[in-house]
């Protein structure tokens, strides 16, 4: 259904807008007023005819432009000069370069012929016209002619349709014959899946032996070391031999030393008894001795030990000292980065932060 036209710069009309409402409109108006323009304007939009710009208004600077918005699309047909052929917008998109005709997309979208459109001074739509004129018209207005057309192409669809079928019938015919050649094929691959079988039991009697191979030349590199560490023990049982009896010789002789110690020390231990008996006073001056060097011992020992806590009390104090600095300096660090108290998070100048680690 047509909704509104716009003709810009055609012929009498500088802009004219005609909104149509559903069912009859009329157009009035004097004579010259434009009347028929606007209906020329319509048929330029349609059939893109007449092809030259004389319809263009006189003096009008801007190019002519007719717009058609049907209840589906907005169809507009604009041209600037008569040796551009102008262009065509089908709901914004811009068509080209078609020549003399109308864009395939163009007219489908209209959806307008020369049945829809009754130009002036002709007579009553039908009502005068011919009984084949009348049959023309209501046929191309039912599309049967498109009807035939369509009942053509289908039965050549469905002449095609059979024939391929037909043709499928005898290839298939033809296939089952060939079939027929291969019917124990089913016997054919059980004994292939056997064969498959014992090509794959060959396979690893062929991996086992190639181990086998693997295992006998390893043993025969082993007896060949065995042999070798053989010929090395012979060449060294001599020498062997002679380190065993000397090592014996060796006993013997340190056994001889330990008998030769032990006498020394029992003549010692007979002197030590002689010196003894003669001297009883200085023996009991020698264990009072004896005793205050375990006490004076025992001291140093203790002494010691409060030596060793001191000198880890005095590293621990320099670990402390130096972790403390470092505490400092990445608490400068910090709040010279952030410029904010560490506690409340409120901001800080830097001699205020300056004067903190002072007092810190």
């Amino acid at each position: 259904m047509l909704k509104k036209q716009t003709t810009k710069n055609y012929q009498s009309h500088d802009e004219t807008v005609l909104e149509f409402c559903p069912g009859i409109n009329a157009i009035v108006g004097r004579t010259q007023a434009g009347k028929t323009a606007i209906l020329r304007a319509l048929l330029w939009l349609m059939n893109n005819r007449p092809r030259g710009f004389r319809f263009h208004k006189h003096f009008a600077t801007e190019p002519t432009e007719v717009e058609l918005e049907t209840s589906s699309c907005i169809v507009k047909r604009e041209k600037g000069n008569k040796t551009d052929s102008g262009s065509y917008y089908l709901d914004g998109k811009k068509f080209s370069g078609f020549g003399s005709s109308v864009p395939e997309e163009i007219t489908e979208a209209l959806n307008l012929s020369e049945v829809n459109i009754q130009q002036q001074l002709e007579q009553p739509f039908l009502i005068t016209a011919s009984p084949p004129e009348v049959a023309r018209v209501i046929n191309k207005a039912i599309r049967l002619e498109d009807s035939a057309q369509w009942i053509t192409e289908l039965n050549s669809g469905v002449n095609a349709g059979n024939r391929e079928v037909r043709r499928l019938k005898d290839e298939i015919g033809e296939t089952e014959e060939e079939l027929k050649e291969y019917i124990d094929l089913e016997k054919i691959e059980t004994e292939i899946e056997k064969l498959k079988a014992i090509d794959q039991d060959i396979e690893l009697l062929e991996e086992q032996e190639q181990e086998l191979e693997t295992f006998v030349i390893e043993i025969g590199n082993r007896t060949d070391a065995i042999s070798s560490m053989n010929k090395r023990i012979k060449k060294i049982e001599q020498p062997l031999s002679k380190a065993i009896e000397l090592q014996k010789n060796i006993e013997q002789t340190s056994n001889v030393i330990d008998q030769l110690v032990e006498a020394r020390t029992l003549s010692i231990k007979i002197e030590d008894g002689k010196n003894t008996l003669l001297a009883e006073e200085p023996i009991q001056e020698a264990f009072e001795l004896a005793d205050k060097i375990k006490r004076i011992e025992r001291v140093i020992n203790s002494l010691s030990f409060y030596v060793e806590s001191i000198d880890s009390t005095m590293k621990s104090r320099e670990t402390a000292d130096l972790a403390l600095e470092k505490a400092k300096t990445d608490l400068f660090s910090a709040w010279k980065n952030t410029k904010r108290c560490p506690l409340c998070f409120s901001p800080m100048k830097i001699e205020l932060i300056k004067k903190r680690m002072e007092l810190i």
